[in-house]
């Protein structure tokens, strides 16, 4: 069975630590409410390893949702709507929802890492031949947990 959960991707930069401080400490029962969890948190100097372009003083969070619907619950509801404002004025930040590739069952189990590239494709529509999995074979092959 195939199912498509849902990535919330949030980059930026944080100017007020208290402010921040306050937005962290709401979100763990948000999250859970809404079935989401954080993958990934870093920035620079704290745990983020930066391979290329101009993002390097960025910090990032990646979570995953059941369902890319999910992250809409979760951003538009009341509760992280009432976090959100704590994080509005402690610094510029980015959010992103994205609908995974998921398969199941999981091809690569076990440990890994994750990459986020970020760019502009040329034509509208320039991304799906990345969307189906039959074009990642040939990087799938050379894939592998420390690569990763």
């Amino acid at each position: 069975m195939n199912r498509r959960h849902g990535y919330l991707l949030v980059l930026g930069t944080a100017r007020d630590p208290v402010g921040m401080d306050r937005y962290h400490n709401q979100l763990p029962p948000i999250y859970a409410e809404h079935k989401g969890y954080r993958l990934v948190v870093g920035s620079p100097g704290d745990g983020a390893t930066f391979l290329d372009g101009g993002l390097d003083n960025l910090s990032m969070m990646l979570a995953r949702f059941p369902s890319p619907e999910c992250i809409s619950d979760f951003w538009w509801s009341d509760e992280y709507r009432k976090a959100y404002i704590h994080r509005k004025d402690a610094g510029r930040f980015s959010a992103v929802g994205l609908p995974g590739l998921d398969q199941e069952p999981d091809p690569m189990p076990g440990r890994r890492g994750f990459l986020v590239a970020m760019a502009t494709p040329a034509s509208p529509g320039g991304w799906r031949r990345f969307a189906d999995p039959v074009s990642y074979t040939h990087l799938r092959a050379h894939e592998t947990d420390s690569y990763l």
